[in-house]
Protein backbone atom coordinates (compact mmCIF):
# COMPACT_ATOMS: atom_id res chain seq x y z
CA UNK A 1 0.00 0.00 0.00
CA UNK A 2 1.26 3.48 -0.93
CA UNK A 3 1.66 5.72 2.12
CA UNK A 4 1.99 9.51 2.14
CA UNK A 5 4.87 10.63 4.29
CA UNK A 6 6.77 13.71 5.35
CA UNK A 7 6.14 17.02 3.61
CA UNK A 8 3.46 15.60 1.31
CA UNK A 9 1.30 14.61 4.27
CA UNK A 10 1.82 17.99 5.93
CA UNK A 11 0.97 19.84 2.70
CA UNK A 12 -2.25 17.88 2.38
CA UNK A 13 -3.23 18.67 5.94
CA UNK A 14 -2.46 22.38 5.50
CA UNK A 15 -4.43 22.51 2.26
CA UNK A 16 -7.44 20.84 3.91
CA UNK A 17 -7.30 23.22 6.85
CA UNK A 18 -7.13 26.27 4.52
CA UNK A 19 -10.12 25.01 2.53
CA UNK A 20 -12.12 24.41 5.71
CA UNK A 21 -11.22 27.83 7.09
CA UNK A 22 -12.24 29.48 3.81
CA UNK A 23 -15.52 27.58 3.73
CA UNK A 24 -16.24 28.47 7.36
CA UNK A 25 -15.45 32.12 6.69
CA UNK A 26 -17.78 32.16 3.68
CA UNK A 27 -20.60 30.56 5.67
CA UNK A 28 -20.02 32.97 8.52
CA UNK A 29 -20.08 35.99 6.19
CA UNK A 30 -23.32 34.73 4.65
CA UNK A 31 -24.92 34.31 8.05
CA UNK A 32 -23.96 37.82 9.13
CA UNK A 33 -25.76 39.72 6.34
CA UNK A 34 -26.90 42.39 6.93
CA UNK A 35 -24.57 43.99 9.45
CA UNK A 36 -24.94 47.67 8.49
CA UNK A 37 -27.35 50.13 6.90
CA UNK A 38 -28.94 49.26 3.56
CA UNK A 39 -29.83 51.97 1.04
CA UNK A 40 -32.81 51.41 -1.25
CA UNK A 41 -32.67 53.73 -4.25
CA UNK A 42 -36.08 54.85 -5.53
CA UNK A 43 -35.72 56.70 -8.86
CA UNK A 44 -38.86 58.77 -8.24
CA UNK A 45 -39.74 61.72 -6.04
CA UNK A 46 -41.17 61.06 -2.55
CA UNK A 47 -44.89 60.40 -2.22
CA UNK A 48 -45.59 58.19 -5.23
CA UNK A 49 -46.66 54.57 -4.93
CA UNK A 50 -43.15 53.19 -5.62
CA UNK A 51 -41.75 55.37 -2.86
CA UNK A 52 -44.56 54.62 -0.40
CA UNK A 53 -44.32 50.87 -0.98
CA UNK A 54 -40.53 50.94 -0.57
CA UNK A 55 -40.85 52.78 2.75
CA UNK A 56 -43.45 50.35 4.12
CA UNK A 57 -41.26 47.40 3.11
CA UNK A 58 -38.11 49.08 4.46
CA UNK A 59 -39.76 49.61 7.85
CA UNK A 60 -40.55 45.90 8.14
CA UNK A 61 -37.06 44.83 7.02
CA UNK A 62 -35.36 47.26 9.38
CA UNK A 63 -37.24 45.84 12.36
CA UNK A 64 -36.57 42.27 11.26
CA UNK A 65 -32.85 42.68 10.56
CA UNK A 66 -32.01 45.24 13.25
CA UNK A 67 -30.24 47.59 10.81
CA UNK A 68 -31.43 50.81 9.13
CA UNK A 69 -33.01 50.30 5.71
CA UNK A 70 -33.00 53.77 4.18
CA UNK A 71 -35.06 54.84 1.18
CA UNK A 72 -33.10 57.32 -0.95
CA UNK A 73 -34.99 59.22 -3.66
CA UNK A 74 -33.11 59.86 -6.91
CA UNK A 75 -35.78 61.20 -9.32
CA UNK A 76 -35.32 62.36 -12.89
CA UNK A 77 -33.78 61.25 -16.15
CA UNK A 78 -36.41 58.58 -16.91
CA UNK A 79 -35.18 56.74 -13.77
CA UNK A 80 -31.81 56.10 -15.46
CA UNK A 81 -29.46 57.97 -13.03
CA UNK A 82 -31.01 56.29 -9.99
CA UNK A 83 -30.84 52.86 -11.56
CA UNK A 84 -27.28 53.44 -12.76
CA UNK A 85 -26.23 54.09 -9.16
CA UNK A 86 -27.50 50.63 -8.20
CA UNK A 87 -25.86 48.96 -11.21
CA UNK A 88 -22.55 50.64 -10.34
CA UNK A 89 -22.66 49.58 -6.69
CA UNK A 90 -20.81 46.57 -5.26
CA UNK A 91 -23.03 43.45 -5.35
CA UNK A 92 -23.03 43.13 -1.58
CA UNK A 93 -26.70 43.78 -0.82
CA UNK A 94 -26.19 47.22 0.73
CA UNK A 95 -27.42 49.24 -2.27
CA UNK A 96 -30.70 47.97 -3.67
CA UNK A 97 -33.38 49.24 -6.07
CA UNK A 98 -36.97 50.06 -5.24
CA UNK A 99 -38.18 48.60 -8.51
CA UNK A 100 -41.38 48.94 -10.49
CA UNK A 101 -43.18 48.65 -13.80
CA UNK A 102 -41.71 51.76 -15.54
CA UNK A 103 -38.06 50.90 -14.91
CA UNK A 104 -38.45 47.23 -15.84
CA UNK A 105 -41.06 46.58 -18.48
CA UNK A 106 -41.17 49.99 -20.19
CA UNK A 107 -37.68 51.49 -20.02
CA UNK A 108 -35.90 49.54 -22.74
CA UNK A 109 -39.02 49.64 -24.93
CA UNK A 110 -39.32 53.43 -24.81
CA UNK A 111 -35.73 54.63 -24.24
CA UNK A 112 -32.91 53.59 -26.53
CA UNK A 113 -29.16 53.23 -25.86
CA UNK A 114 -29.39 52.66 -22.11
CA UNK A 115 -26.10 52.41 -20.17
CA UNK A 116 -27.25 49.06 -18.71
CA UNK A 117 -29.44 46.06 -19.52
CA UNK A 118 -32.62 45.76 -17.47
CA UNK A 119 -32.53 41.97 -17.32
CA UNK A 120 -28.95 41.97 -15.95
CA UNK A 121 -30.10 43.13 -12.53
CA UNK A 122 -30.73 40.67 -9.69
CA UNK A 123 -34.49 40.36 -9.29
CA UNK A 124 -35.74 39.93 -5.72
CA UNK A 125 -39.54 40.18 -5.62
CA UNK A 126 -42.68 42.03 -6.61
CA UNK A 127 -44.40 42.95 -3.36
CA UNK A 128 -47.48 45.08 -4.10
CA UNK A 129 -49.37 47.08 -6.68
CA UNK A 130 -51.46 50.23 -7.03
CA UNK A 131 -54.86 49.70 -8.68
CA UNK A 132 -55.36 51.82 -11.81
CA UNK A 133 -58.64 53.15 -13.12
CA UNK A 134 -59.99 54.90 -16.21
CA UNK A 135 -61.57 58.20 -15.25
CA UNK A 136 -63.64 60.83 -17.05
CA UNK A 137 -65.27 64.12 -15.94
CA UNK A 138 -68.46 63.60 -13.95
CA UNK A 139 -70.13 66.14 -16.25
CA UNK A 140 -69.29 64.16 -19.40
CA UNK A 141 -71.74 62.07 -21.39
CA UNK A 142 -69.59 58.95 -20.92
CA UNK A 143 -71.47 56.46 -18.77
CA UNK A 144 -69.57 53.34 -19.80
CA UNK A 145 -66.18 52.34 -21.16
CA UNK A 146 -67.88 51.56 -24.46
CA UNK A 147 -69.15 55.15 -24.67
CA UNK A 148 -65.61 56.42 -24.23
CA UNK A 149 -64.19 54.08 -26.84
CA UNK A 150 -66.84 55.01 -29.39
CA UNK A 151 -66.02 58.70 -28.99
CA UNK A 152 -62.29 58.01 -29.36
CA UNK A 153 -62.97 56.08 -32.59
CA UNK A 154 -65.40 58.69 -33.91
CA UNK A 155 -63.16 61.74 -33.42
CA UNK A 156 -59.60 60.80 -32.37
CA UNK A 157 -58.16 64.19 -33.39
CA UNK A 158 -60.20 65.89 -30.67
CA UNK A 159 -59.83 63.16 -28.07
CA UNK A 160 -57.76 64.87 -25.35
CA UNK A 161 -56.17 62.77 -22.61
CA UNK A 162 -53.47 63.07 -19.95
CA UNK A 163 -50.00 61.60 -20.45
CA UNK A 164 -47.04 61.50 -18.08
CA UNK A 165 -44.74 60.44 -20.91
CA UNK A 166 -43.62 57.10 -22.28
CA UNK A 167 -41.97 55.66 -19.16
CA UNK A 168 -45.11 55.77 -17.02
CA UNK A 169 -47.95 53.49 -16.09
CA UNK A 170 -50.39 56.27 -17.00
CA UNK A 171 -49.20 56.42 -20.62
CA UNK A 172 -48.95 52.62 -20.84
CA UNK A 173 -52.54 52.23 -19.65
CA UNK A 174 -53.87 54.86 -22.04
CA UNK A 175 -52.15 53.14 -24.95
CA UNK A 176 -53.69 49.84 -23.86
CA UNK A 177 -57.06 51.59 -24.01
CA UNK A 178 -56.49 52.94 -27.52
CA UNK A 179 -55.17 49.58 -28.71
CA UNK A 180 -58.28 47.81 -27.40
CA UNK A 181 -60.50 50.46 -29.00
CA UNK A 182 -58.74 50.14 -32.37
CA UNK A 183 -57.62 53.78 -32.33
CA UNK A 184 -54.28 55.06 -33.63
CA UNK A 185 -52.83 56.88 -30.62
CA UNK A 186 -50.84 59.08 -33.00
CA UNK A 187 -54.08 60.73 -34.10
CA UNK A 188 -55.18 61.61 -30.55
CA UNK A 189 -54.27 64.67 -28.46
CA UNK A 190 -52.22 63.86 -25.33
CA UNK A 191 -51.71 66.65 -22.82
CA UNK A 192 -48.46 66.31 -20.91
CA UNK A 193 -48.91 66.37 -17.13
CA UNK A 194 -46.27 66.76 -14.43
CA UNK A 195 -47.78 64.05 -12.26
CA UNK A 196 -50.76 61.84 -11.59
CA UNK A 197 -52.42 64.43 -9.38
CA UNK A 198 -52.36 67.02 -12.16
CA UNK A 199 -53.84 64.57 -14.66
CA UNK A 200 -56.72 63.73 -12.34
CA UNK A 201 -57.30 67.44 -11.67
CA UNK A 202 -57.52 68.10 -15.42
CA UNK A 203 -60.22 65.44 -15.68
CA UNK A 204 -62.07 66.80 -12.65
CA UNK A 205 -62.04 70.28 -14.21
CA UNK A 206 -63.41 69.00 -17.50
CA UNK A 207 -60.29 70.07 -19.41
CA UNK A 208 -59.57 66.60 -20.86
CA UNK A 209 -61.69 63.60 -21.74
CA UNK A 210 -59.81 60.77 -20.04
CA UNK A 211 -57.01 59.81 -17.70
CA UNK A 212 -55.62 56.51 -16.44
CA UNK A 213 -54.95 57.13 -12.77
CA UNK A 214 -54.26 55.34 -9.53
CA UNK A 215 -57.31 54.82 -7.36
CA UNK A 216 -55.45 56.64 -4.59
CA UNK A 217 -55.18 59.73 -6.77
CA UNK A 218 -58.76 59.45 -7.98
CA UNK A 219 -60.48 59.00 -4.62
CA UNK A 220 -60.58 62.66 -3.49
CA UNK A 221 -62.23 63.61 -6.80
CA UNK A 222 -64.62 60.65 -6.57
CA UNK A 223 -65.64 61.82 -3.09
CA UNK A 224 -66.09 65.37 -4.40
CA UNK A 225 -68.27 64.11 -7.24
CA UNK A 226 -66.09 65.65 -9.95
CA UNK A 227 -64.98 62.50 -11.76
CA UNK A 228 -66.58 59.25 -12.87
CA UNK A 229 -64.71 55.93 -12.83
CA UNK A 230 -65.58 53.77 -15.82
CA UNK A 231 -63.39 50.76 -15.12
CA UNK A 232 -60.62 49.33 -12.95
CA UNK A 233 -57.70 48.03 -15.03
CA UNK A 234 -57.50 44.61 -13.41
CA UNK A 235 -59.22 41.21 -13.36
CA UNK A 236 -60.74 41.62 -9.88
CA UNK A 237 -62.87 44.44 -8.50
CA UNK A 238 -61.21 46.70 -5.97
CA UNK A 239 -62.61 46.89 -2.41
CA UNK A 240 -62.55 50.69 -2.55
CA UNK A 241 -64.70 50.73 -5.71
CA UNK A 242 -66.87 47.59 -5.39
CA UNK A 243 -69.49 48.87 -7.83
CA UNK A 244 -67.01 49.67 -10.62
CA UNK A 245 -66.50 46.87 -13.15
CA UNK A 246 -63.09 45.66 -14.23
CA UNK A 247 -61.82 45.94 -17.78
CA UNK A 248 -61.84 42.14 -17.90
CA UNK A 249 -65.55 42.05 -16.98
CA UNK A 250 -66.30 44.55 -19.74
CA UNK A 251 -64.63 42.38 -22.35
CA UNK A 252 -61.23 44.07 -22.50
CA UNK A 253 -58.84 41.82 -20.57
CA UNK A 254 -55.90 43.29 -22.51
CA UNK A 255 -56.31 46.49 -20.48
CA UNK A 256 -54.58 45.01 -17.46
CA UNK A 257 -52.41 47.35 -15.42
CA UNK A 258 -51.41 46.53 -11.85
CA UNK A 259 -48.82 49.27 -11.27
CA UNK A 260 -46.48 47.06 -9.28
CA UNK A 261 -43.65 47.73 -6.83
CA UNK A 262 -40.81 45.52 -5.69
CA UNK A 263 -37.07 45.09 -5.22
CA UNK A 264 -34.02 44.34 -7.34
CA UNK A 265 -30.29 44.47 -6.75
CA UNK A 266 -27.13 45.06 -8.77
CA UNK A 267 -25.93 42.44 -11.25
CA UNK A 268 -24.13 39.42 -9.80
CA UNK A 269 -25.74 39.80 -6.38
CA UNK A 270 -24.80 36.59 -4.49
CA UNK A 271 -27.49 33.95 -4.29
CA UNK A 272 -27.41 33.77 -0.49
CA UNK A 273 -28.29 37.49 -0.27
CA UNK A 274 -31.17 37.01 -2.69
CA UNK A 275 -32.33 34.12 -0.50
CA UNK A 276 -32.17 36.25 2.67
CA UNK A 277 -34.28 38.98 1.03
CA UNK A 278 -36.71 36.45 -0.42
CA UNK A 279 -37.25 34.72 2.93
CA UNK A 280 -37.81 38.06 4.69
CA UNK A 281 -40.27 39.33 2.07
CA UNK A 282 -42.23 36.07 2.10
CA UNK A 283 -42.51 36.40 5.87
CA UNK A 284 -43.60 40.03 5.40
CA UNK A 285 -46.62 38.99 3.30
CA UNK A 286 -48.05 37.21 6.35
CA UNK A 287 -47.39 40.04 8.81
CA UNK A 288 -50.62 41.70 10.02
CA UNK A 289 -48.96 45.06 10.69
CA UNK A 290 -47.47 45.14 7.19
CA UNK A 291 -50.78 44.19 5.57
CA UNK A 292 -52.48 46.91 7.58
CA UNK A 293 -49.98 49.49 6.33
CA UNK A 294 -50.58 48.39 2.74
CA UNK A 295 -54.32 48.77 3.25
CA UNK A 296 -53.86 52.24 4.72
CA UNK A 297 -51.70 53.26 1.74
CA UNK A 298 -54.31 51.77 -0.65
CA UNK A 299 -51.82 49.30 -2.05
CA UNK A 300 -52.59 45.67 -2.75
CA UNK A 301 -50.48 42.60 -1.97
CA UNK A 302 -49.00 41.16 -5.20
CA UNK A 303 -46.11 38.93 -4.16
CA UNK A 304 -43.99 37.28 -6.87
CA UNK A 305 -40.82 35.31 -6.13
CA UNK A 306 -37.57 36.09 -8.03
CA UNK A 307 -38.35 33.52 -10.73
CA UNK A 308 -42.00 34.62 -10.97
CA UNK A 309 -40.91 38.26 -11.15
CA UNK A 310 -38.62 37.57 -14.11
CA UNK A 311 -41.36 35.72 -15.99
CA UNK A 312 -43.91 38.43 -15.20
CA UNK A 313 -41.60 41.18 -16.50
CA UNK A 314 -40.85 39.28 -19.71
CA UNK A 315 -44.56 38.92 -20.46
CA UNK A 316 -45.31 42.53 -19.52
CA UNK A 317 -42.51 43.73 -21.76
CA UNK A 318 -44.01 41.80 -24.68
CA UNK A 319 -47.28 43.65 -24.07
CA UNK A 320 -45.41 46.96 -23.98
CA UNK A 321 -43.62 46.22 -27.25
CA UNK A 322 -46.97 45.50 -28.86
CA UNK A 323 -48.73 48.55 -27.40
CA UNK A 324 -45.86 50.93 -28.30
CA UNK A 325 -45.41 49.37 -31.74
CA UNK A 326 -41.80 48.37 -31.12
CA UNK A 327 -40.33 45.51 -33.13
CA UNK A 328 -38.90 42.68 -31.06
CA UNK A 329 -35.15 42.29 -31.22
Amino acid sequence: MFKVKGPFLMSGIIFSVVVLIGWAAEVQSQEKYPTRAINVIVPFAPGGSTDVAARINASFLSKKWGVPVNVINKPGGNTIPGQLEVYSSPPDGYTMLGDGLPMCSLLEVVVKDLPFRVMDRAFIAITSFSPQDIIVPATSSYKTLKDLMEDAKKDPENFVWSSLGGVSGNDFGARMFFKAAGVDVGRTKPVMSKGGAQGAALVAGGHIKMDVSTITTSLPHISAGTIRVLAVCFDKRDPLLPDVPTTAELGYPSIYLPFWQGFSGPPKLPGHIVDIWTKALQEMTKDKEYLGQLEKARLRLFYHSPREMIEYIKKEREVAEDVYGVKKK
